[in-house]
């Protein structure tokens, strides 16, 4: 009897101890670190979704990216700065090299045909055109060269549209024209050639350098034909009741030369215009020797006889 309570206290022992043991190993796994007793696929499902949040911001970043490499790749391509200046020396050795042609030598030009001879500077503007290109097909970086580009394709404009008058009378258009194209195209040039390195081959260096010459009073030419231009709108004729009579209307405007050049010959020519735009009748006034800031009066009539008009066309240049 004694040995069975033995035997019973012994078991009871062995069965308490390893009952503690299951329970120390489990508080040692949970303090070893909370062990994620979810499902697998549920797990996984999160690793996912950091993968995803990663792949997301690096999109993010690369599509904002700002840096000197990805703006560089958004750069346009074509012909730039370099490449006009480039091209209008080339075209303008075009154009001399057909000037300085026995075919168009001075002698052939006067004994030309008005037709023949409007072709020819026709040509000698073409010449240029078909080497510089149009001025939209550049993509300009300096803003100082890009706005002397404009400047002389508005000078060559011009020369193309004065190629009509080459050769005639019309000297008021030819001047507006032809001549203020020269203008353009010598300011232009001069700058280009001082600051940027226009540069045409040695033996049209005496043309250039005369083109460059021709810029100081090319400046001047510019600023009295934009003061004349600027009359068109600027200039406002009053009718003078005491001297207008019942055959004669009468009217007076003043000119201010507001340039810093002396305009020897201010020439306006108006146009009175019916209702349908038809020209009624037409006048020119003189104004002599107008120095800067100085103040003048124009003075025009129409004859009553021509109708009824409904407005007046003012156009100016000076000389």
């Amino acid at each position: 009897m004694h040995k069975l309570r033995v035997f019973i206290l012994t078991l009871l022992v062995s069965l308490s101890l390893s009952a503690c043991g299951r329970a120390d190993i489990s508080e040692t796994l949970e303090s070893a670190g909370s062990t994620d007793t979810r499902p697998a696929a549920e797990a996984t499902a999160d690793t996912g979704a950091v993968t995803e949040a990663a792949d997301t911001s690096a999109v993010t970043e690369a599509a904002t990216d700002t840096s000197p490499a990805a703006e560089a790749t958004t750069e346009v391509s074509g012909p730039s700065d370099a490449d006009f200046i480039s091209n209008l020396g080339k075209g303008l050795e075009a154009r001399w090299a057909l000037v300085h042609s026995d075919k168009y030598s001075e002698e052939i030009l006067e004994d030309m045909s008005k037709k023949d001879y409007q072709k020819a500077y026709d040509l000698f503007v073409d010449a240029e055109y078909d080497v510089i290109g149009s001025i939209d097909s550049y993509h300009f970086k300096d803003e100082k060269i890009k706005a002397l580009a404009e400047t002389y394709m508005k000078g060559l404009d011009l020369q193309k549209k004065g190629v009509k008058f080459q050769g005639t009378s019309n000297y008021v258009k030819y001047g507006k024209t032809w001549d203020l194209g020269y203008s353009y195209r010598a300011v232009a040039a001069a700058d280009l050639c001082k600051g940027y390195g226009l540069k045409v081959d040695k033996k049209y260096k005496t043309d250039l350098d005369e083109l460059v010459k021709d810029s100081d009073s090319a400046n001047t030419q510019i600023e009295k034909q934009e003061f004349a231009k600027g009359l068109q709108s600027s200039l406002s004729y009053t009718k003078d009741e005491k001297k207008s009579d019942d055959s004669t209307d009468c009217y007076k405007a003043v000119v201010e030369n507001t340039t810093e050049a002396s305009l020897d010959c201010l020439e306006i020519n108006v146009k009175f215009l019916d209702e349908s735009g038809e020209v009624l009748d037409k006048v020119t006034d003189y104004i002599y020797d107008l120095k800067p800031g100085e103040k003048a009066k124009s003075k025009i009539k129409y004859d009553r006889s021509s109708g009824e008009y409904a407005s007046m066309k003012i156009s100016a240049i000076s000389y």
